[in-house]
């Protein structure tokens, strides 16, 4: 199909793009100054072209520092539906921002937070990305985090893992939290502001989690049955209907027994 010619045709950009780096490697050329014509190309389109659609969507963030020197990229993946927007602009927005930052170390932080399939990019972006882009980009990059990674993301980073060196997997950082950005180093917290959706979908994740845990404290299995959370105010009720039953019935009042008596009596056909 033409879908899938397309994956091939992507896939055979980006393995003839490594092929290309690997020989420059070997005969010691310094890969990272090489710019093909299609970047060239693709850089003139992004300083030409209006992009003011695609800004709107605050996808990209740049940060100038991230606590260690560094620039950082902060990438918010909901907010653009790849199901209307084309990724190519997608692709030159891109450009315009980091093609100067890149020439130095920098940081990329993916927020994969209430990331949906409208919302996911799919494999033929990533390979024809990875075949256009100097291979800076992927030298110069201290590190990559994605900070709530979902079955999507490690699928593609599955796809995508005979065109990525070794150096590259040991800069890739999943994030389950967002706390693990600074307690792992890979940004001090003060220097950025996470983004709103990425604070509201973790708050949601604690809330469920917490609930759960509350269910699991207070509930459990015990021949089939479920056992009652077990409290103060409980015991004292049990206590005093166990005190009730064990009282005499001749201590209640000559009314009380009538009043008794009347309610368990059945009720006579002509009553019904």
């Amino acid at each position: 199909s033409a879908r899938a010619a397309g994956v091939n045709a992507a896939a055979a950009e980006a393995a003839n793009a490594m092929h290309a780096e690997s020989s420059d490697a070997v005969d010691g050329g310094d890969e990272s100054d090489k710019e093909s014509a299609a970047y060239e190309e693709l850089v003139q389109k992004a300083v030409e072209e209006p992009l003011e659609d695609i800004e709107a969507l605050r996808l990209f963030e740049l940060i100038e520092d991230d606590g260690f020197g560094r620039p950082v990229l902060l990438v918010m993946g909901c907010r653009v539906d790849t199901w209307v927007t084309a990724m190519d602009r997608v692709m030159l927005s891109f450009v315009r921002l980091m093609h100067d930052v890149s020439r130095e170390p920098f940081s990329v932080i993916y927020f994969n937070s209430n990331v949906g399939w409208r919302n996911q990019p799919g494999f033929t972006f990533f390979a024809s990305s990875y075949a256009v882009l100097p291979a800076r980009y992927r030298r110069n990059i201290a590190a990559l985090s994605i900070v709530h990674p979902g079955m999507w993301v490690r699928a593609m980073f599955l796809l995508l893992r005979p065109l990525l060196s070794a150096k590259f997997w040991r800069k890739l950082h999943y994030a389950d939290r967002l706390d693990e950005l600074w307690l792992d180093d890979v940004v001090q917290k003060h220097a950025f502001r996470p983004p709103p959706e990425a604070v509201l979908f973790e708050r949601s994740l604690r809330a469920d989690l917490d609930q759960r845990a509350d269910e699991l404290q207070i509930s459990g299995i015990l021949g089939g049955q479920p056992i009652a959370k077990f409290s103060s105010s409980s015991a004292s009720a049990s206590a005093a209907a166990a005190a009730a039953a064990a009282e005499p019935v001749d201590s209640a009042t000559p009314h009380e027994l009538e009043l008794t008596s009347t309610r368990i009596a059945p009720s006579s056909p002509a009553d019904l």
